[in-house]
């Protein structure tokens, strides 16, 4: 089992826009999730509360 890891928000903000530029580009959400070793759940997590966040701005 991996190592669990903390990401800071800037670490989180990068790898929201490095994932949707790469669905945006044809690749799957697997693949994507893959490439930036992340699990489904943390991933919708992630959205969720950005777009909160960014409709509180």
């Amino acid at each position: 089992m991996p190592k669990r890891r903390r990401r800071k928000s800037e670490q989180i903000v990068k790898l929201l826009q490095e994932g949707e530029a790469k669905l945006s580009a044809g690749k799957t959400l697997g693949e994507v999730l893959q490439k930036l070793e992340v699990e489904e759940s943390t991933w919708i997590r992630w959205k969720r509360e950005r777009r909160w966040i960014n409709q509180r701005c």
